[in-house]
């Protein structure tokens, strides 16, 4: 999350290589590789995690979806992230997004309201209708290393509705 790509990669391949049944690293291996661009290696980890332990990670479908969603697998990151029981304003984001990739416009713009709507209740400086500090926000929250990663989802926000 600190974007210091580099030493994560050392610290995340040695915990995998030193434990490689470690379910909690596997998934912390598969966030960072979505994050540097290989969402689908990062998938691949996700899935050694399932088969070590499956009712381990709770937090395995949000880092799963996000990873379908920037390997552009839209129906799989809506599958994967409507498994959620009780989501956050950002898996929101994440839904609306999809939904508006996969061309699916009305559902985009439900999940973009009830993202706005928990947001707004959630965040300590709701950006309305600021598309600049929209900008900042996903740019602080979602720590792609390669810029048109999250430039593509903010794009699938934009075609949902939201004025960035």
């Amino acid at each position: 999350m600190t974007r210091n790509y580099g030493e994560a990669r050392v610290h995340i391949e040695k915990a995998v290589e030193l434990n490689p049944n470690d379910t909690e690293a596997r998934g912390i291996y598969g966030d960072f590789l979505t994050y540097v661009g290989e969402p689908e290696k990062g998938l691949e980890q996700f899935e050694i995690a399932k088969r070590h332990n499956p009712f381990d990670m709770s937090w395995l479908p949000w880092v799963k979806g996000t990873a379908y969603f920037t390997a552009r697998r839209y129906v799989e990151a809506i599958n994967t992230l409507n498994q959620i029981h009780e989501p956050n304003h950002e898996i929101n984001y994440w839904l609306a997004a999809s939904y508006a990739h996969a061309g699916r416009f009305d559902e985009a713009s439900a999940k973009l309201r009830e993202f706005l709507r928990i947001a707004k209740r959630d965040m300590a400086q709701f950006p309305d209708r600021d598309s600049q500090a929209w900008m900042n926000f996903f740019d602080r929250s979602v720590p792609y290393k390669d810029r048109r990663y999250l430039d593509h989802l903010c794009e699938g926000l934009r075609k949902a509705g939201l004025p960035i």
